[in-house]
């Protein structure tokens, strides 16, 4: 597996798998429906507004998941959208996988923010067990921020969602250990 820039060619469908990822996730809660719980438009006006990042993860050409993410105050927020990993693929470690390359490939990035539909219960999971994100909030037609336009707040999850936030801590440098033959009294003990 690796991580790559989604191809600007590939955007359209890169944003039709993340749709359907998250119509099985919604269909799966909820049961069958005839709309779209999501559809591209809306990914797409959301992240072209904020000028996003599109990355894939991908293995042997095939696409296996994604986010959209926009980095904010110069750099040192990042803010994802729609994180997704291809139904039939779930549970193969590759969200997993995916948000590890993400904090390499930016270690600049001071805190990460995302955010996860009330019904998304293994994204919920992920986000706080695997990652370590808290949530702050719960954004819901009573209680929805102004920094958020209304139409992220209404539909299509006006039942609501959680808002999480990732600090990154400082990260302290591993000391290299002093060869054996320069510690004192010989060779350490085992």
């Amino acid at each position: 597996m690796n991580i790559q820039v989604v191809p600007p060619t590939n955007i359209k469908s890169f944003i039709a798998d993340m749709a359907e990822a998250y119509q099985v996730a919604y269909e799966y809660r909820f049961g069958q429906i005839d709309y779209r719980c999501i559809d591209a438009k809306f990914i797409s006006r959301v992240c072209y507004k904020r000028h996003c990042l599109y990355f894939e993860v991908v293995e042997d050409g095939k696409r296996l998941g994604g986010l959209i993410l926009s980095l904010i105050r110069n750099g040192k927020c990042a803010r994802m959208f729609f994180m997704f990993t291809k139904s039939e693929l779930q549970n193969r470690g590759i969200a997993t996988f995916l948000w590890n390359e993400l904090r390499e490939l930016m270690p600049g990035v001071k805190t990460f923010t995302a955010v996860a539909p009330y019904f998304a219960v293994p994204a919920i999971h992920f986000l706080v067990n695997k990652c370590g994100f808290r949530i702050i909030e719960f954004i819901n037609s009573v209680n929805s921020p102004k920094d958020y336009a209304k139409d992220e707040i209404n539909d299509p999850w006006s039942d609501g969602y959680f808002y999480f936030i990732k600090r990154v801590s400082k990260v302290i440098p591993v000391r290299k250990s002093k060869p054996a033959s320069s510690h004192p009294g010989g060779m350490p003990k085992a």
